[in-house]
């Protein structure tokens, strides 16, 4: 499957199991994303760009959560929920967007 690009709807962090920030980016799924998701079983590479951030042309391994398991967002919005596994150091400068690519 080739590369999917998805510009980014949202940043936030959550809390790790061992108490550490990681960043979350909230997309707009396509049948091409969900797809992919199964097929890696829920974990991604994504790639992001155009932030004006140090987030900007790295790789990182990603989980995938479909917003539903935070019903009212999910209801409202129909957004998925990627965590990226690296350290959250702030909101970028610019939303930007995303490529995925399966899962190594």
């Amino acid at each position: 499957m080739s590369n999917l690009q998805f510009n980014i709807k949202r940043w936030d962090a959550v809390l790790s199991k061992c108490g550490s920030k990681m960043p979350m980016i909230y997309i707009e799924p396509t049948i091409e994303f969900l797809e992919l998701v199964k097929k890696n079983n829920n974990y991604i590479n994504a790639t992001i760009n155009n932030t004006s951030s140090v987030y900007d042309t790295k790789t990182y391994n990603a989980s995938v959560i479909e917003s539903s398991f935070v019903p009212n967002f999910f209801d409202k919005t129909r957004l998925y929920i990627l965590i990226l596994n690296t350290d959250w150091v702030g909101y970028p400068g610019e939303l930007g967007n995303v490529v995925l690519s399966d899962f190594f």
